[in-house]
């Protein structure tokens, strides 16, 4: 009877998960949605370089930026930091929540700054017209539209953080961080899905 006791109380020490709400669900549905639009961007890419492949490098092309490594490795962490903030919220841990929170922004302004610096290397250092060959324009092309849906996550960052602060969240009460968790992981898979494709059409060709 006490071992049960003890079992049961050690189950209680767990954080809560609630059911599926329909906002959750509808965030899955949304990222599925968003996840087919990526794709099809993706296979419009690869039948471009397959199509344009005599010319998609030409001798004097920029090199590949090598601050899109360390892009990668700090979405990566970001994601980390996110679901950091909503296990916290869980375990009704606000102060951890804010943490993480802003942890996940900071990273995602760095990371910001770390494709400035990759548009830099690729427009710098080279004549104009080898800033436009189509490996350049192409990865402007797809940088800009993950950007895009980067700060589609950014700013209900900053509304979570800023309603953080007035203790808006608990334990049984926290479905806008798990949106945007949801959200935020699904921008980081599809970074680095871009980022293989973009690799393998510069060092495969």
């Amino acid at each position: 009877m006490s071992l049960l006791h003890t079992e049961l109380n050690m189950d209680d020490s767990r954080p809560s998960r609630l059911p599926m709400t329909a906002a959750t669900m509808g965030m899955y549905l949304g990222v599925i949605s968003g996840t087919m639009g990526f794709l099809s961007v993706i296979v419009g890419y690869l039948v471009i370089r397959h199509m344009h492949s005599q010319e998609w490098l030409p001798p004097n092309s920029a090199p590949f930026p090598s601050a899109l490594y360390m892009s990668t490795l700090v979405i990566l962490v970001s994601s980390g930091t996110m679901q950091y903030a909503l296990n916290s919220i869980r375990r009704a841990s606000v102060g951890n929540l804010k943490n993480g929170l802003l942890g996940t922004f900071v990273l995602s302004v760095l990371f910001y700054i770390l494709q400035v610096y990759s548009y830099l290397v690729i427009t710098s250092g080279m004549e104009f017209k080898a800033a436009h060959t189509l490996f350049s324009g192409t990865f402007f092309m797809l940088t800009a539209l993950h950007a895009a849906h980067l700060l589609g996550g950014v700013i209900p960052l900053v509304v979570l953080y800023l309603a953080a602060r007035r203790d808006c969240y608990s334990e049984e009460s926290h479905q806008a961080v798990t949106s945007t968790t949801i959200y935020w992981h699904f921008l980081t898979v599809m970074w680095v899905g871009l980022f293989v494709v973009m690799l393998s059409a510069r060092f495969l060709n």
